[in-house]
């Protein structure tokens, strides 16, 4: 059957879909609460202006992404504290391709429910003015922010297949400010009892778009919301020693693991690093990180984001175990240089009494 999408109709067959879900409209619609912040008075703005910022006259235009109507189509929703300062994105949840060939939510499926809460909170309009939460629309908008290192601790119950997750709260708030980087502190809980499947910290750092180098935080956004911080700390992840013993997994990066920032997005990374842990448990690489410690799911995992990489470069992967706990390390070598590493900790089978039959 044959779908035709126009400015003003969808038509599906002999089919008409009401003008409500016209994603042109959606765009339309986040396009005329973009808002301009000016140091000029008697400014004149228009709302669907995306011409450059002015910055001989003080005026910084905001752009909203063009992502941006797609999660509000999406039913992506959210309510904040009494001062602004935390917020809880409403999430559609975990979809089929969210699961792995275990039956369990992948990891990189869950660092996306993350994402997408944080990019809906940071971007989606809080008012008619165009502020979003914690003005982070306005910090960022001519600056770059690139993960530095992220903590994910997974609860037994995400695992547990009689437990609905569609659909999910993601509260976040805002952990930490320091120098040139800040972090983000979220909570993934179920909304009909509240009972927590996921934590996480973001570690991000503030990034020049020219140099590409840090930059301060600006000193108006963290004199303002430095008194709203919950975590009073930067989350910082030891550097790993690879030991003379490895097993080595060997891959490119492809378009599809890629972001807007034209390196490899931070979620592709938890996926090359389990994907080369399971090759190297299906080449009996483990000596106590069995299989079915490996199908029991993710209880705790630790990345750090050392370097870049892009579509089409080779990277090595050096995999090995701990000798004590059921946990893999992974470091990625672009160039003989590391650009990432990692410790993920397995959650134990559980063990199940023989009742016989």
């Amino acid at each position: 059957m044959f779908a035709c999408i126009s400015r003003t109709s969808i038509q599906i067959g002999k089919q008409k879909i009401s003008h409500g879900y016209y994603i042109d409209e959606l765009l339309d619609n986040v396009s005329r609460i973009s808002v301009r912040y000016s140091t000029t008075p008697n400014k004149n703005m228009t709302d669907l202006d995306e011409r450059k910022s002015d910055l001989s006259t003080g005026t910084h235009e905001i752009r909203r992404p063009k992502w941006l109507p797609y999660l509000t189509a999406m039913k992506f929703t959210q309510d904040f504290n009494e001062d602004k300062t935390g917020v809880v994105v409403h999430h559609p949840g975990l979809s089929f391709e969210s699961y792995d060939r275990d039956g369990n939510p992948s990891i990189t499926s869950i660092m996306k429910v993350l994402m997408s809460a944080r990019a809906y909170a940071y971007h989606n309009p809080i008012d008619s003015t165009g502020a979003t939460f914690l003005d982070y629309a306005k910090m960022t908008d001519d600056c770059f922010t690139f993960m530095a290192s992220s903590e994910i601790e997974v609860e037994k119950m995400m695992y547990d297949i009689q437990v609905v997750k569609t659909p999910l709260d993601v509260k976040v708030n805002l952990g930490n400010i320091g120098k040139s980087s800040l972090n983000s502190v979220a909570e993934v809980t179920l909304p009909f009892n509240g009972m927590t499947l996921l934590r996480n910290v973001n570690q991000v750092v503030v990034i020049d778009k020219l140099t590409r180098k840090p930059k301060p935080v600006p000193d108006w956004w963290k004199e303002k919301y430095s008194g709203c911080t919950i975590r009073n700390q930067p989350l910082i992840i030891p550097k790993l020693v690879r030991p003379n013993k490895y097993y080595t997994y060997k891959f490119y990066v492809a378009w599809s693991d890629t972001d807007n920032y034209n390196h490899t997005n931070s979620a592709s990374y938890s996926r090359f690093a389990i994907n080369a842990i399971q090759n190297a448990s299906s080449n009996k690489y483990f000596n106590s990180l069995t299989q079915d410690k490996l199908n029991s799911g993710i209880k705790k995992i630790q990345m750090s984001y050392i370097g870049e990489s892009a579509e089409g470069d080779l990277i090595e992967a050096s995999v090995w175990e701990a000798s004590d706990k059921p946990i893999a390390y992974c470091q990625f070598l672009k160039e003989g240089k590391a650009v990432f590493q990692c410790s993920v900790l397995y959650n134990m089978p559980v063990d199940y009494p023989d009742v016989g039959i």
